[in-house]
């Protein structure tokens, strides 16, 4: 599983959460169809009563995602309105190391290239 992010906010009322990304690069999105919510070490410190805490990792199904500024708005299937949005606010947004992987012939990930051995002919 790879750290992508955290939800920054809820945003409207039919549950979808504002995502802030430690990437600009949304590209994985199309492969992503699951995401994994969990406390951070930061929310344990700032609110250690937060039921997210208790409940560990989650699994989300992931039903759209669009840009807002400099964020990104996910709709979750699971997720139907505001108040349950906003208990989600400050989780960590994981996904699945296999959206990450491209194909031949696509533009590559940095991390699918870490530990190579660069050679100067």
């Amino acid at each position: 599983m790879i750290k992508v992010g955290h939800i920054r906010e809820a945003h409207g009322l039919k549950g979808e959460v504002k995502v802030f990304l430690e990437s600009r690069d949304g590209s994985w999105f199309k492969k992503a169809q699951k995401i994994t919510l969990q406390a951070g070490e930061h929310l344990k410190k700032r609110k250690p009563e937060h039921p997210a805490i208790a409940r560990g990792p989650q699994e989300f199904s992931l039903l759209s995602v669009r840009k807002a500024q400099e964020n990104f708005v996910f709709t979750l299937k699971e997720v139907k309105d505001r108040t349950t949005a906003e208990g989600m606010v400050g989780l960590e947004v994981w996904i699945d190391e296999k959206a990450f992987a491209t194909k031949k012939g696509e533009a590559i990930f940095l991390r699918e290239v870490t530990g190579f051995e660069v050679f100067d002919n």
